[in-house]
């Protein structure tokens, strides 16, 4: 068994897999799960994954609430042209309830347009209750069509409704987490300073026992430590050919120094 180490430059997914993978291989093999230190590092190793997983998952509920602000929106911008349409019918009657209806969704139209997001789901919930009248019941049903499009309107408010809820929850509890950084600190620290070593000493000892197990660890080790190997050559290279430029600029700038001497 070498002595490669995990580089610190692996990014968080990629250490996320490898612990993992490395995880689920310590569960399959018998003999080795038998060695109460090896449990204890392992068990460690896992929390700490289970953490990084809920760190790094923050993104998803981020972009759900995205997704689902922008689907209420869109419905929002169908209901006004639909009432919109109403209004402006020929035939008196279907255009006496459309403008019943415009005139509501136009003023919470006007304190829509500066609310924030949060914001915009009370005046829409303020809306649906106002539609939710007898009289207004009355207007709604005299058109074709509106029900179902106050229906899917709504129905996107509650879906935003229920995204913030769980996003406020989320960040509240990832405020209470460490962050991915410190996670791959001490993931990388465990590695490094108790699993491969650990395994190291044993495979000597116990030859029949780990060095079957220790030969795999390494090797996923050395896969994972692949890429983070090459973007640390791209970023000294791009530092070397950073070093030789400002070094030319320098000689240019001081040949067209001596040149302007010259002439003086």
């Amino acid at each position: 068994m070498n002595n490669e180490t995990v580089l610190f430059n692996v990014k968080n997914y990629e250490l996320l897999a490898l612990s993992q993978e490395l995880c689920n291989l310590f569960e399959s093999m018998d003999d080795v799960l038998q060695d109460e230190s090896l449990r204890n590092f392992f068990a460690e190793l896992s929390a700490l994954g289970e953490k990084m997983q809920s760190t790094l998952s923050k993104d998803k509920f981020v972009s759900n609430l995205s997704e689902a602000d922008q689907k209420r929106d869109e419905e929002w911008r169908r209901t006004r042209k639909v009432v919109q349409g109403f209004a402006a019918n020929a035939l008196p009657d279907i255009a006496q309830h459309g403008a019943a209806l415009l005139s509501i969704v136009e003023r919470a139209g006007a304190q829509i347009a500066y609310k924030n997001t949060l914001e915009e789901s009370g005046e829409l919930r303020a809306l649906k209750t106002q539609f939710e009248q007898p009289e207004m019941q009355e207007h709604i049903s005299a058109l074709p069509g509106m029900q179902e499009t106050l229906d899917a309107l709504f129905s996107a408010e509650d879906a935003f409704f229920q995204e913030s809820l769980e996003a406020t929850k989320k960040r509240t509890e990832q405020k209470q987490q460490m962050t991915a950084t410190e996670l791959k600190k001490q993931q990388i620290a465990l590695l490094n300073t108790k699993i491969l070593p650990y395994l190291r000493v044993m495979s000597d000892v116990k030859p029949d026992v780990f060095a079957v197990f220790s030969r795999v660890v390494q090797k996923s080790v050395s896969k994972a430590n692949i890429s983070a190997s090459q973007r640390r050559k791209k970023s000294a290279k791009k530092g070397d050919e950073s070093e030789a430029n400002s070094a030319q600029a320098a000689e240019n700038e001081s040949e067209q120094t001596a040149q302007e001497n010259k002439a003086e």
